[in-house]
């Protein structure tokens, strides 16, 4: 039997393969698989190839698995994931998908025989199943780019995988990050290689530099995406409520929930010599009082293990003077259970979603948005409900 140990130590031992560039989008070639399909063949991916998201019967491992559409037609891989002939840690291992690889999901199902109590969703891709704790769901879409940029820029969305920040706009040039799927950044102009490739140029508001970037990657965000959710509704009459227990966040409306989504708030982590740090997230009341569109957040210590270094954090909320806030997560799709350094992290959607609803409402025109009375914001309360 492949124990929750076993299954995770199959994944760290896989052999790496090479990091593939986001717009030359490396993945398995997609073989005829026996069954039918509720959507058909007319869901293709930009590339072209099909994409069949809800199939019910797959002979090739004599199972009804009864998949429901995945989030994305696509899902990066962010560590050695196992791949299970089964939806589950007591099947045959089937192979690995290595970190960064690109591959096609067809669809997702709920298992009782996961590696998690927390997280039971697994993922079709060609070849077998994997636990989505080691797959972030994403889009391959590149963008018409435009050398017509606004004099005050614009805010934009990567919607491929992944793409390279260099420090000159050339594809030989050095490459100081990869920009993954769903995180967001500040265009501020566009500019042609010799070869006439247009390139987006990136402010890098922590680093104090200039990045640039294939504008096929990045797609401007407009205006109607980001416009204030239930404007009408008066600051004493919303609150969100965070609940460490069920790692969950909810939004309510007079008392009402009209929104609720899993999270990964706080954890501790341990010091090479065992030393403990703890990073839980506080219970109080609190309110949010500062927004940024996009940040890039940089913290924790490469000797004590705990370091990260992440561009283009998407929709940050903060709601404590500690700077404890929501915003969204491209790094990991292991939402309900505790992991982070205290913020609670959300899927970009969803984190987007809050950005929106909370006050104070953002001024997109400038880098952030604070108020001078904390007061004035969305209330938040942290707790451990009861079971």
């Amino acid at each position: 039997m492949l124990t929750r140990r076993k299954f995770f130590k199959l994944g760290a031992i896989a052999s790496a393969a090479a990091v593939a560039n986001a717009l030359s989008l490396r993945h398995a070639a997609a073989y005829p698989i026996e069954g039918d399909s509720e959507l058909g063949h007319t869901d293709t991916t930009a590339n072209g190839s099909l994409i069949r998201p809800k199939f019910s019967y797959d002979r090739r491992w004599r199972m009804s698995v009864g998949l429901v559409p995945a989030p994305r037609p696509f899902g990066r891989i962010y560590s050695y994931s196992v791949i299970m002939d089964r939806p589950s840690t007591r099947s045959r291992v089937m192979g690995y998908h290595s970190w960064n690889e690109i591959v096609p999901i067809y669809g997702q199902v709920v298992s009782n025989e996961s590696p998690s109590h927390y997280n039971k969703i697994w993922y079709r891709t060609d070849a077998g199943f994997i636990h989505s704790a080691q797959c972030h769901p994403c889009d391959n879409v590149p963008n018409e780019p435009s050398p017509d940029m606004p004099k005050e820029g614009t805010w934009a969305e990567i919607t491929v995988p992944s793409a390279f920040a260099r420090v000159q706009p050339n594809k030989n040039a050095w490459a100081m990050y990869s920009y993954y799927y769903g995180s967001t950044f500040k265009i501020i102009s566009a500019e042609r290689d010799k070869e006439g490739q247009l390139w987006y140029q990136v402010d890098d508001e922590l680093k104090g530099k200039l990045f640039f970037v294939r504008a096929e990657a990045l797609r401007p965000i407009d205006a109607s995406e980001i416009t204030p959710l239930s404007p009408d509704v008066p600051q004493s009459a919303k609150r969100l409520e965070v609940d460490l227990r069920t790692q969950s966040t909810t939004a309510y409306e007079y008392d009402q929930p009209v929104f609720t989504a899993r999270c990964a708030t706080g954890t501790k982590f341990y010091k090479p010599d065992g030393t403990e740090k703890d990073f839980l997230t506080t219970p109080g009341a609190y309110n949010v009082y500062l927004k940024y569109l996009s940040q890039h957040m940089e913290g924790g210590s490469k000797e004590e293990g705990d370091y990260y270094d992440l561009p283009g954090i998407g929709w940050v909320s903060y709601f404590t003077g500690s700077g404890i806030a929501f915003h969204s997560a491209y790094w990991h799709n292991d939402f309900g259970w505790p992991r982070s350094h205290g913020c609670v992290n959300l899927l970009p959607d969803d984190a987007k979603w809050i950005w929106r609803w909370t006050l104070p409402i953002a001024n997109t025109d400038k880098r952030f948005t604070k108020l001078e009375n904390w007061r004035d914001g969305t209330t938040v309360k942290v707790h451990y409900s009861k079971a």
